[in-house]
């Protein structure tokens, strides 16, 4: 996989249609985490966690915008985690 920083895309990435500003105000973050503890002896998982969060920036600037209003901003995020244990 290759991804390149939303701020820092280059124009010969984006195809003509949708060349401009447009893909330039979106922003994410990112983060996982992981554990799993497996039993060698037996080939049982005796615990598993997953933790992944996103988030993500929609802006339009002040002056693309009405300037009585200022920028506009939209956040949102997900989290999903996941958590087992076997039990004995």
């Amino acid at each position: 996989m290759n991804a390149i920083p939303t701020v820092q895309i280059e124009e010969h990435f984006i195809p003509e249609e949708k060349a401009g500003e447009f893909p330039k105000m979106f922003d994410s973050t990112d983060s996982y985490k992981g554990q799993a503890v497996v039993d060698l002896t037996t080939g049982w998982i005796d615990k598993c966690r997953e933790e992944m969060r996103v988030s993500w920036v929609a802006a339009i600037p002040a002056e693309e915008n009405d300037p009585n209003i200022g920028p506009v901003v939209l956040q949102m995020s997900e989290s999903r985690i996941y958590d087992l244990e076997r039990v004995r």
